[in-house]
């Protein structure tokens, strides 16, 4: 009776081994390098990077990483201006006269 259990099983196995679908999902193991993340898209977005990774034979993962890595590369960081605030920094004395201007504070 046994035998014939894990007879049937390894012929299931082999059969279902031939079917994309019925493969394990799980992924097992390490990426090195990489941290696992998820994103939420709109239909649009899902549909389109479908297709552009039919066409372009790479995976959808990859796709992804590129055009982040090459939006974040496009980005354009603020040239600071000076003043810094809107309302500037204020008196520039008031370091050298700090000693001056505490004194008494705190004190009732």
């Amino acid at each position: 009776m046994v035998s014939q259990y894990t007879d049937s099983l390894s012929n299931w196995v082999r059969f279902t081994s031939f079917i994309p679908a019925m493969q394990p999902t799980t992924v097992c193991g390490n990426v090195y390098g990489m941290v696992k993340t998820t994103i939420y898209l709109s239909d649009e977005l899902k549909r389109g990077y479908e297709h552009w990774a039919a066409e372009s034979g790479q995976s959808e993962a990859e796709l992804i990483r590129t055009a982040l890595a090459e939006g974040l590369a496009r980005r354009e960081r603020p040239i600071p201006t000076l003043p810094l605030v809107e309302q500037g920094l204020g008196d520039p004395e008031i370091a050298v006269n700090a000693d001056m201007l505490l004194d008494g504070f705190g004190q009732r």
